[in-house]
């Protein structure tokens, strides 16, 4: 069994893998804690587990440690980490490749399997990522759902904050209501609108993040869904690097 894990700005998103994706366990992030700190959300699922190695893909450098002297320290196993020098398959055209975060990358060798996508991740960040040929040619960045929320409320006196879901009016009649069509419609349309300038008839249109449901009921269930598309490009990688981690693991013994 390999172990994968997702560290977001927001959250962990740790799997127990093999062929396919397994068991999926979601902590909050928190860049103070310590690996034995992590230790206690994370032994009573994952000590039992006989794990040949594990991978992260980090967008959090704080964390990545500390999940890394998890795996070692804890767990006793070895850990790849995403970064120069990991296989993936995947070439980056862009002005500069090292910007490109790691969770792109790895969303991007799991759509890899068509010729043409366009991965749409909707969390902190909401990101547009155009693969083809296993070849990423460019990303656009917004804000997030949640990410705007705050910052609104944040800044408004008047305003609460609100349950994140959709509604079918395009103007409200009272505050929660037009925050719902403002924010959450709003976002979708915004998504809506980027997919329809870059995507084609070829391109395969993949959405993925905690609030891809969410969003893709609102555009009427019109593209395709995966919320552990990172996941499994983790896992994808993961193959691809076994060797180089069993040498790195023969080497330490």
């Amino acid at each position: 069994m390999r172990l994968l894990i997702d560290i977001g700005n927001s959250h962990i998103v740790i799997a127990i893998a093999k062929d396919v994706i397994k068991d999926v366990i979601r902590i909050n992030t928190n860049k103070h804690y310590t690996a034995y700190e992590y230790s206690i959300f994370l032994d009573p699922v994952l000590d039992k587990v006989n794990f040949d190695g594990a991978i992260i893909s980090s967008v959090v450098p704080e964390v990545t440690k500390s999940m890394s002297d998890y795996c070692m320290s804890f767990l006793g196993i070895e850990t790849i980490i995403i970064g120069p020098g990991v296989k993936t398959g995947i070439n980056i055209k862009t002005d500069n490749p090292k910007e490109v975060g790691t969770d792109i990358i790895c969303t991007s060798v799991a759509a890899s399997e068509y010729d043409e996508a366009l991965i749409v991740d909707l969390g902190t960040a909401t990101t547009f990522t155009y693969v083809k040929n296993k070849v990423i040619t460019g990303v656009t960045i917004a804000t997030g759902l949640k990410t705007s929320m705050i910052a609104l409320i944040k800044n408004t006196s008047l305003l609460h904050e609100i349950t994140l879901e959709p509604s079918k009016k395009y103007l409200g009649t009272n505050t929660t209501d037009s925050l719902k069509i403002g924010l959450v419609n709003g976002h979708a349309y915004m998504v809506e609108g980027f997919i329809e300038r870059i995507a084609n008839e070829n391109t395969m249109v993949i959405l993925t993040g905690g609030f891809s449901k969410l969003v893709n009921s609102i555009l009427d269930d019109k593209y395709t869904v995966n919320e552990n598309l990172l996941l499994e490009g983790l896992n994808k990688i993961y193959s691809k690097n076994r060797r180089w981690l069993r040498a790195l693991i023969n080497w330490h013994r």
